[in-house]
């Protein structure tokens, strides 16, 4: 029980970089005897069925859990006509979890008649008035992060506003239908929607939403009836003005010839949410100029947070208005924006520059922020006071720890232990891949890591270093292994004398002569 509660321990925080094989033996050993909690980001590893399977293994007793696992593992045997899974699911009349677990376990049996039967069923609910009757947890499939760690790791991620206008019913259609859309089976289930949708629209006013859903959902051939049949609702009074906004994103990616004259009857704001949904709208449309305007104008309008300021700013960069001699931008977007070229690595000393003469630009700052390799203590420094008075984000002072430890690391490695500070290996390494370093960047910072451990004598932070550099498989270990042996010096090893020569000692030899005959060496009595 140590055991496992120590590798849960050390697991937890590493689920994204376990191996299929860890996984299991998580599940299996730890998971089933409740040392540890379900591993819902290392499901993906396992691929199958598995990655959706998170919210209803979630709800299973620890009784049930080895129940469960085999049920999973079997499902997709095409030997077994009647896998137990299914009977599970139906277990107590099922819910929406267990009701798409059942349709992805049907779609990959190929078995899609009996996944359109649960849909059947799910639209009778809805004719019947009993849609959301039921009761609902997203079962969204685990997430790896392995695959993006090369993504815009400057990018501020603050959390999306609430949906004001979302529709229950039609977020039920829409978690029903991504399971045969990722399936490539999704015709069926779509003509199923339409009609449905169309029912809803005969018998009276419909939510937006659903308007929305409807564009997406509809052949091209219909979208010119469907625009019609929406203009009438319009002069009936059955679209709310402030929710056109939302209309026009479904619609930009199917019918964007019909956007502009919706764009028009949508009432000005110059909120920083209805700024950027507008200026998100017109980049869709291709339109990088006019959306630039939407920032800018809302912009000198409103009294925006820094939060929102950093989120327009990042908008305004990928929208590629950045470049365009007719968009207009406030001076400190301007500033900032060469600091986020793709040639700069913040060894230049412009930001430090900058920073000098600007102490809380904010946007020049969090450039130093986007990777983990070396730069200077006086820009570091500048970095430091002008994130920690505007912008509250976890690991930023770490991340700019290792950047100072890295540049200290040539000249004093002494110097470069005090900057890290007792921060180990494993903690830096998660967080580089948590903000989606690039993988080079990582192995490289890991490596220096190394290297410092090495310089100070430090075992355990050095087989931590070279242990998750050898996980991440990566191409720099072979060299750096030969680089550290030669600053190392040799090992004495214990032995003990058979037949005249020295041997190792094994666990085996280890009797109570032998510790007695080392004590009489030592002197001890």
């Amino acid at each position: 029980s140590g055991f496992k509660a120590a590798l849960a321990q050390r697991w937890r925080h590493r689920e994204t970089q376990l191996s299929e094989e860890q996984i299991r033996y998580w599940l299996s050993e730890l998971w089933i005897a409740d040392s540890a909690s379900l591993p819902l980001r290392g499901l993906a590893k396992l691929r199958g069925i598995w990655p959706y399977a998170g919210e209803w293994l979630n709800r299973q007793s620890s009784a049930d859990r080895k129940t469960a696992i085999d049920a999973l593992d079997e499902v997709l045997d095409p030997t077994v006509a009647k896998p137990a899974l299914f009977g599970l699911l139906a277990a107590r009349g099922g819910d929406d979890v267990s009701h798409l677990l059942a349709i992805r376990a049907h779609l990959l049996r190929a078995e899609q008649s009996q996944a359109l039967v649960l849909v059947d069923q799910m639209l009778e609910e809805f004719r019947q008035g009993q849609a959301l009757s039921l009761a609902w947890s997203n079962p969204e499939p685990a997430a790896s992060d392995e695959s993006a760690e090369d993504g815009d790791e400057g990018t501020y991620r603050a959390p999306p506003p609430p949906a004001p206008y979302a529709d229950a019913s039609v977020d039920r259609l829409q978690r029903w239908l991504k399971p045969f859309r990722e399936a490539k089976v999704a015709q069926p289930v779509e003509a199923r929607f339409r009609k449905l949708l169309k029912e809803r629209r005969d018998a009276g006013a419909v939510p937006t939403a659903a308007w929305r859903f409807a564009f997406q959902l509809a052949l091209p051939t219909e979208l010119p009836s469907l625009a019609q049949d929406l203009d009438k609702a319009w002069f009936r009074g059955e679209v709310a003005p402030e929710q056109l906004g939302s209309l026009c994103e479904g619609m930009a990616t199917v019918f964007p010839s019909e956007v502009p004259r919706w764009l028009a009857r949508w009432p000005q704001s110059y909120g920083f949410y209805h700024a950027r949904q507008r200026a998100t709208i017109l980049a869709n449309l291709k339109q990088s100029t006019p959306a630039a305007r939407v920032l800018f104008e809302s912009r000198r309008r409103a009294l925006w947070s820094t939060s929102e300021e950093i989120q327009a700013f990042d908008l305004w960069r990928k929208v590629g208005a950045s470049s365009s001699p007719e968009a207009k931008a406030p001076a400190t977007w301007s500033a900032a924006l060469p600091f986020w070229g793709p040639k700069f690595d913040g060894s230049s000393p412009a930001l430090g520059e900058r920073l000098k003469a600007h102490p809380l630009d904010v946007l020049s700052a969090r450039a130093m922020l986007r990777t983990p390799l070396p730069a200077g203590e006086d820009a570091l420094f500048r970095v430091a006071v002008a994130l920690r008075e505007n912008i509250q984000r976890s690991n930023d002072q770490t991340l700019l720890d290792l950047k100072a430890a890295r540049g200290l690391l040539p000249s004093s490695w002494r110097a470069a232990r005090t900057a890290l500070g007792s921060r180990t290996p494993e903690a830096l390494g998660r967080i580089l891949v948590e903000r989606k370093m690039k993988s080079a960047d990582i192995n490289a910072a890991l490596a220096d890591l190394a290297r410092m451990a090495s310089k100070a004598a430090d075992d355990t932070q050095l087989k931590a270093a070279l242990g998750l550099l050898g996980e991440r498989k990566a191409p720099n270990l072979k060299e750096l292994r030969a680089e550290l042996a030669l600053n190392m010096p040799a090992k004495q090893e214990a032995y003990r004398i058979v037949d005249g020569r020295p041997a190792p000692i094994r666990p085996r030899d280890l009797s109570w002569s032998m510790l007695a005959q080392v004590l009489k060496a030592e002197g001890v009595r």
